[in-house]
């Protein structure tokens, strides 16, 4: 009987997860608008993924845990893709519920 959680992602969940997100990293890498800012928005994402990886037989996280760290680098990417002033996402929710501004840095941040 194993000793973690059986709320643990299994081996096929979290290889699933990190491809995706190496793949989502790299497609957010094409085309930004600005290289330096994008780096900037994803460089805590290129630190966590790793150490993440690195610390997991000693520090296994709850499949919870592990997909809302998934989103939430999703969304430092899609912002660090467009900056967050300029997210597409982001101005639609300002037209649609007449925002003063773009908000979504406060989902990113």
């Amino acid at each position: 009987m194993s000793n973690t959680p059986l709320t643990t992602p299994g081996p096929i969940e979290r290889r699933v997860l990190v491809a995706g997100l190496v793949a989502a990293l790299a497609l957010s890498y094409v085309g930004c608008t600005d290289r330096l800012t994008w780096f900037m928005e994803i460089i805590w994402v290129l630190i966590g993924l790793p150490l993440v990886m690195w610390k997991w037989r000693t520090l296994p996280l709850t499949r919870l845990l592990s997909w809302a760290l998934a989103i939430h680098a999703l969304i430092l990417m899609y912002g660090g893709h467009y900056t967050y002033a300029e997210t597409p996402l982001g101005l639609w929710a300002k037209d649609a519920f007449d925002l003063s501004r773009n908000h979504y840095d406060r989902l990113g941040h």
